[in-house]
């Protein structure tokens, strides 16, 4: 079985999956220079070791052509963006006319919230409601708020 997925984690530890168990170690690896078997004589060439069994592992591994994936720092969804900040990013994924369209459709209530809100709220059922009419998945939603927080 063997090693399925490593990735590095913040802290510099590594995070894998070994023989079915999730498992983190230091990323404690050193330098050896490589001797003649016959001489003892150094070589000049070095090989990268680790005294921690699963870090060398995973060193064996990278020697089959394997990689580590690199850390990436989890993405917090907002929990809200400015009236601003979403009526751009639907004019970014071309959808202005469309959500405005809809929103002519809906109940005053609707009408009143969509026109007079200085913030939506990713939470807000009636903002849920259109991104459900409209097909959003929650990836989606997650995306559109993300991307909206940025501009």
């Amino acid at each position: 079985m063997g090693i399925e997925f490593a990735r590095y984690m913040e802290a510099g530890q590594i995070f894998a999956i070994i023989e079915g168990m999730e498992c983190s170690f230091p990323d404690d690896v050193s330098e050896q220079q490589v001797r003649d078997p016959e001489t003892d004589e150094p070589t000049g060439e070095t090989i990268r070791v680790s005294a921690n069994p699963q870090r060398q592992m995973v060193l064996d591994w990278e020697a089959e052509g394997n990689t580590i994936e690199p850390y990436s720092a989890p993405v917090t969804i907002p929990d809200r963006v400015s009236r601003r900040q979403f009526r751009l990013q639907l004019i970014d994924v071309c959808l202005l006319s469309t959500v405005e369209g809809w929103i002519a459709t809906q109940d005053e209530r609707t009408q009143a919230a969509y026109a007079d809100s200085g913030t939506f709220l990713r939470s807000d059922e009636m903002l849920q409601a259109g991104f459900s009419a409209l097909g959003f998945t929650t990836e989606q939603i997650d995306a559109f708020f993300t991307e909206a927080a940025e501009l």
